[in-house]
């Protein structure tokens, strides 16, 4: 392909546009319309002059407009050919360029996906030893392997230091919970024994031969039962709860060798 200057570039345009008319005809064409003025309606001399005037102008104005259509036609497929020509070179340029270009692409991808492998890695490491991984930077770039190692390692010592204080708090729940339960049987024990005593008091002191009066009440050797229904003749659950909450402050101060006896009444 020919190289061409622009001063040729233009020479050849220029040649392209070029129109069958001259400036000078131009004027007088228009120098010739503006001389004609019809005086009335009337004036048929004028008339008949501005009309084939008319057409003559007319005429050389389809010329010139078929020569605009042409030139626009030769100039499009010129310029299509040209580019086309030129288009050419561009695209194979652009093939040779996106070798590097795809090639510098893929490796940029592959190094961000081996970056977010490490990274998601470190992150599982971290919360399978209980810590909140988001608080970390856990990008290469900010945080070497040494610095990582070392942060894992402390985690692992924190859990495993966790782990130990959890399982002391289960086993001294379990004692706890054993000791309680040992209270509580001790505690039903005593109950049931209270429950005989109270049992073997009723038989020799029946509430419906006690005097009603709080001084007959005071001398006489009735039970705590006896002496709260006779406090509370129309309310046996109040009774009951009071009885239970005296039985449980009683036996909270025995010991297992004191078991319950008259004393207790």
């Amino acid at each position: 392909m020919e190289n061409y200057t622009e001063e040729q570039i233009a020479e050849q345009t220029t040649a392209l546009i070029t129109y069958d008319v001259q400036a000078v005809v131009i004027e007088a064409l228009r120098n010739k319309a503006h001389d004609i003025k019809l005086n009335s309606w009337q004036d048929e001399e004028n008339y008949k002059l501005a009309k084939s005037t008319r057409s003559e102008i007319n005429n050389l104005f389809k010329k010139l407009d078929r020569r605009r259509i042409d030139i626009k036609k030769a100039i499009e497929d010129s310029a299509q050919s040209v580019l086309s020509q030129i288009k050419q070179p561009i695209d194979y340029l652009d093939k040779q360029i996106s070798i590097r270009d795809l090639e510098l692409k893929r490796q940029k991808e592959e190094a961000e996906l081996a970056i977010q492998k490490v990274i998601s890695e470190r992150s599982q490491a971290l919360q399978s030893q209980g810590v909140d991984a988001s608080l970390w930077l856990l990008h290469p770039d900010g945080c070497s392997e040494e610095k990582y190692q070392g942060l894992l390692a402390k985690a692992i010592e924190d859990k495993k230091r966790a782990d130990l204080e959890k399982i002391e708090q289960e086993k001294e729940r379990a004692r706890l919970e054993a000791e309680q339960k040992a209270r509580d049987l001790e505690l039903e024990k005593l109950r049931a024994e209270n429950e005989k005593l109270k049992a073997s008091h009723a038989d020799k002191f029946p509430l419906e031969r006690i005097a009603v009066g709080a001084e007959a009440i005071n001398t006489l050797p009735l039970t705590r039962e006896e002496k709260t229904r006779h406090n509370y003749p129309s309310d046996s659950d109040k009774v009951r709860r009071i009885i239970e909450l005296e039985d449980y402050i009683l036996e909270l101060e025995l010991t297992s060798s004191s078991i319950v006896s008259g004393d207790l009444f």
